[in-house]
C-alpha cells in the first residue's frame, strides 16, 4: 500500500490543491521560492497523519481545513488483510475497487468545535462509489452464507468499521526532524528501557538497529575483549555502508567514520559509578570529534542517513515528509543524499521539498511538483499545486532549480548538448523514448528534448538552428505531423535526412501491438481495442503522460524487458532507433 495522492483544502496559504498524484516510483519532490507554499504541503498531509491543526493553521476566512490521502493498494488481497475476522466486505465492492485502480481515499477534516482532534470521513466520490453495501445485507447484524455451513457466516463490515481498519493500517506519514542526532554519549539503561526523553536516544537507536546490536547486549559482559572485537565489527559494518552514499572526504582522500564504544562512569559521577554507558565520536584521519563539535551538514546527513536506513530496516511501512533536505551541504554532498533516497525508495516512499538543482533528476521530471502563489498583489494570495506535466504554467522563478540541473544556464550545459539532439513533439514521447534506450540495450549518447507539442516544433528548430547546435526531429504520422514535417522540410530549418517520421502511427503509442500496448502498457490484458492505441487514449480519456511515465518507471524497474514484447513490436521500435541513430 502506498499514498498515490492527496488534495490539501483550506489549510494556511492554500485554498485547494486538487487532486496531486505522487510518483509512482517512491520519491516525489516540490519546488517554489521561499514563502510559496512548500512546507504548508507537507504540514498538511502531515495533519492526516497526526489529527493535529493549530490556530496557525487556520485560514482567514475561518473555513477549516480538510486534507484527502488516496491509497493504493497492489490488490484487493490487501484490502481482505485489513478485515477483522467475522467480517467480510461487501458484495460486488472487489469489482468497483479493482475500476477505479485499487485506491481509496480517507478524507479528514476538523470542527470549530475540537479542531485539534480531527474527525475522519469519507467523502472522496470514487471512495462512495466502491463502498455499495446491497440492500439485503445493509443492516450489520445480518449475515451472508457463503457455503451453507453454520461456521461460515460472516457478517458484512460497515462504513465505519472499514474506515477505522485501513486507517489502523496506513502507512505512517512523518516528518524528518533533527531530534535524531547522535548524541556524544547516552546511558545504557536508558536505550534498554526505551527512555525517548533521554538526549540523543532516536539518533542511538537508530545505529544500534543499523549495526544489529541489542541494548541488552551490552549490560554485563562477560569478557570486556569480546565486546570491544564485536564493536570493531558493527562499527565496520555500518562505515561500510554509510561510505557508499557519503562520498565526501577530508583532505584528498581520509573519509570520516562514526565510532561508537561502550564505557563506565568514573566513581565522579554521582549516583551513576559503574553504571555503562555509550560514548559516540566522528573519526578521520586527524583523531575523534564529538558529534556536537562536527559541521551541521556532517552531523544532519549521518543522523538523516541513520534514520532512513534504520526505518527501512524495521519493515515498517512509512511516508517520509523532509523540508529542504541538506541546506547546509556542498552540493556534491547533496547528490550524496539523493543516492540515499533513490537507495531506500523501495521501501520508503520520500517527499521533500528544495531550491537545489542537486536534488533533481532531469530524466525523472515526472518526481517534481511546482508550487507557487497566485499572481495578484494581494501578498495572502494563495498557494497553488503545479503536476509535473502542466509545469509549463508555472513561472521561471518558481522552476528555476530544475532549469540549473537541465543546464540552461549556458555555463552549465548539460542537457541541450552542441550534438545528437533529438527532438520530440511531447513530454510522453521523451519517457517512451528513454524507455526504448533502456529497454533495447542502446549505448549511443542522445539529448532527447521535448517540445510543449507538435506546433511548438518550428520555433524549437530555428533555436537550434540559431545555436548552431546539431539535431533531429521525430514525428508523428498524423495530420499535424505531417503538416510540420512539410514546413521544416521546405523552410530548410532541418535537413531531409533529419526528419523522422513515425510511420503509420498517429502517436508513438502506435508503435506496440495492440496485444502488447494493452497488456504492458495499459497493465490488463482484457482491455480490447478496436482501433488504433493513440485513438484508445483519446477515447477513454487516459493520460499520455503518466501512462508512459510509467512505463518509463517499470523499464527501468526491470518489471518490463524487451522480450516481453511480440516479434512486431519489438521490430517497430526497433526500426524507429535505428533511424534515430543513423540520422546523428
Amino acid at each position: 500500500m502506498r499514498l498515490h495522492a492527496f488534495r490539501i483544502k483550506t489549510f494556511r496559504s492554500i485554498v485547494n490543491t486538487g487532486f496531486q498524484e505522487l510518483s509512482p516510483d517512491g520519491i516525489s519532490l516540490i519546488v517554489g521560492q521561499n514563502e510559496s507554499g512548500k512546507s504548508s504541503v507537507l504540514e498538511g498531509i502531515n495533519a492526516f497523519e497526526t489529527g493535529e491543526v493549530f490556530e496557525d493553521d487556520i485560514r482567514s476566512n475561518s473555513s477549516m481545513p480538510e486534507v484527502t490521502c488516496i491509497f493504493k493498494f497492489t490488490n484487493i488481497a490487501e484490502i481482505i488483510e485489513c478485515v477483522p475476522d467475522g467480517k467480510e466486505l461487501p458484495e460486488g465492492f472487489e469489482k468497483v475497487f479493482t475500476q477505479i485502480d485499487n485506491c481509496v481515499a480517507l478524507t479528514r477534516t476538523w470542527s470549530t468545535d475540537n479542531y485539534e482532534e480531527g474527525k475522519l470521513v469519507l467523502e472522496n466520490p470514487e471512495l462512495r462509489s466502491v463502498w455499495q453495501i446491497p440492500e439485503k445485507v445493509a443492516e450489520p447484524t445480518k449475515e451472508i452464507v457463503s457455503d451453507q455451513s453454520e461456521s461460515s457466516k460472516l457478517v458484512t463490515i460497515t462504513e465505519a468499521e472499514f474506515v477505522k481498519e485501513i486507517f489502523n493500517n496506513l502507512p505512517i506519514i512523518d516528518i524528518f526532524e533533527d531530534n535524531s542526532l547522535l548524541p556524544p554519549t547516552i546511558d545504557l539503561d536508558d536505550l534498554v528501557k526505551k527512555n525517548t526523553k533521554a538526549d540523543g536516544y532516536e539518533g542511538a537507536k537508530n545505529f544500534l538497529l543499523i549495526a544489529e546490536i541489542k541494548p541488552e547486549e551490552l549490560q554485563n559482559p562477560s569478557s570486556v575483549r569480546i565486546i570491544e572485537d564485536m564493536l570493531e565489527q558493527k562499527n565496520k559494518k555500518v562505515n561500510t555502508e554509510l561510505q557508499k552514499y557519503w562520498h565526501q572526504t577530508v583532505g584528498k582522500k581520509d573519509k570520516i567514520e562514526v565510532v561508537l564504544e561502550l564505557k563506565n562512569h568514573t566513581i565522579t559521577k554521582e549516583g551513576k559509578q559503574g553504571h555503562p554507558y555509550l560514548t559516540f565520536w566522528i573519526r578521520d584521519k586527524n583523531g575523534k570529534l564529538s558529534p556536537v563539535q562536527r559541521s551541521k551538514g556532517v552531523k544532519w546527513f549521518i543522523s538523516f542517513y541513520l534514520k532512513l536506513e534504520a526505518t527501512a530496516k524495521s519493515g515498517s511501512g512509512r511516508v517520509f515528509l523532509i523540508d529542504e533536505p541538506g541546506a547546509n551541504l556542498h552540493a556534491k554532498a547533496q547528490k550524496d543524499i539523493l543516492s540515499v533516497f533513490e537507495k531506500q525508495k523501495d521501501n520508503l516512499q520520500i517527499i521533500f521539498t528544495t531550491h537545489s538543482p542537486y536534488l533533481l533528476d532531469v530524466e525523472k521530471v515526472y518526481r517534481v511538483h511546482a508550487v507557487e502563489r497566485a499572481d495578484t498583489e494581494d501578498d495572502k494570495s494563495e498557494t497553488r499545486v503545479i503536476p509535473f506535466h502542466k509545469l509549463g504554467s508555472a513561472s521561471t522563478d518558481t522552476l528555476m532549480p530544475l532549469y540549473t540541473s537541465m543546464g540552461v544556464d549556458a555555463s552549465h550545459q548539460s542537457v541541450i548538448s552542441l550534438e545528437n539532439n533529438v527532438l520530440l513533439e511531447e513530454i510522453s514521447a521523451f519517457f517512451y523514448m528513454k524507455a526504448f534506450w533502456k529497454l533495447f540495450g542502446k549505448t549511443e549518447i542522445i539529448h532527447f528534448l521535448p517540445a510543449t507539442g507538435c506546433a511548438n516544433l518550428p520555433l524549437l528548430a530555428n533555436l537550434m538552428l540559431g545555436w548552431g547546435l546539431s539535431f533531429a526531429v521525430v514525428l508523428d504520422d498524423d495530420s499535424h505531423g505531417r503538416r510540420v514535417f512539410k514546413e521544416l522540410k521546405e523552410s530548410r530549418v532541418c535537413d531531409e535526412d533529419k526528419l523522422i517520421k513515425i510511420e503509420s502511427c498517429a502517436g508513438i503509442e502506435d508503435l506496440f501491438t495492440k496485444s502488447d500496448f494493452a497488456t504492458h502498457i495499459l497493465g490488463d490484458s482484457k482491455i480490447k481495442i478496436q482501433d488504433t492505441n493513440s485513438e484508445y487514449m483519446k477515447d477513454q480519456q487516459v493520460s499520455k503522460v503518466i501512462t508512459a511515465r510509467d512505463f518509463l518507471i517499470a523499464v527501468r524497474d526491470e518489471k518490463i524487458k524487451a522480450d516481453d514484447f511480440s516479434e512486431t513490436t519489438k521490430d517497430s521500435i526497433g526500426e524507429l532507433l535505428s533511424k534515430i541513430v543513423a540520422t546523428l
